[in-house]
């Protein structure tokens, strides 16, 4: 992974667990022909092209993505430096740079006390690795009302994030269309 998160024994059976849920959407970026028949066995329900995403960030599309969230009452689940991403949000919770699901007692309870809180929607956007995947699998269907997104590194480049190398090679003026 690009961000050098550990790959232990708990996160492997919470993604094997995420991707025999069938009641959710699940997003899937590109697999090495010689691991798809191996991941084929795995994949249960919807799964989208979760590629278009990334490809419109680099042509500087995501702009209906970003207003729509901005119309929403959101929580960001991400490390710190997500604070300061050019996407209003009303509620953060802390997660480790890398390694969150070290930390995913806490985070999910976190999110839980939040939404105990908060009995209006509430769309989650979570950003914090391989383990983002897990959580929205875990909260889906606990929280009448909320919405849960994966939204992988999106918000990177614009807190100056670049762990990815083809965020290096998306020019500033066109990652500003975005937001």
């Amino acid at each position: 992974n690009a961000n050098g998160c550990l790959y232990t024994p708990e996160l492997r059976n919470d993604l094997i667990d995420t991707l025999e849920d069938t009641r959710i959407t699940h997003g899937m970026l590109r697999i090495l022909p010689e691991q798809l028949k191996r991941v084929e066995s795995l994949l249960r329900g919807t799964w989208v092209d979760a590629e278009v995403v990334y490809e419109n960030l680099e042509i500087g599309a995501l702009r209906p993505l970003f207003d729509a969230l901005r119309g929403l009452h959101t929580v960001i689940i991400s490390s710190n430096e997500k604070k300061d991403a050019p996407l209003p949000y009303t509620g953060f919770i802390t997660a480790p740079r890398k390694n969150a699901h070290g930390d995913k007692k806490r985070i999910l309870n976190e999110v839980r006390a939040y939404a105990a809180g908060h009995p209006e929607p509430v769309t989650y956007l979570f950003a914090c690795g391989m383990a983002a995947g897990t959580f929205v699998h875990e909260l889906h269907g606990t929280i009448p009302g909320a919405s849960f997104l994966d939204i992988g590194h999106i918000l990177d480049p614009f807190v100056g994030q670049f762990d990815r190398d083809y965020l290096l090679k998306i020019p500033k003026e066109t990652l500003m269309r975005n937001i």
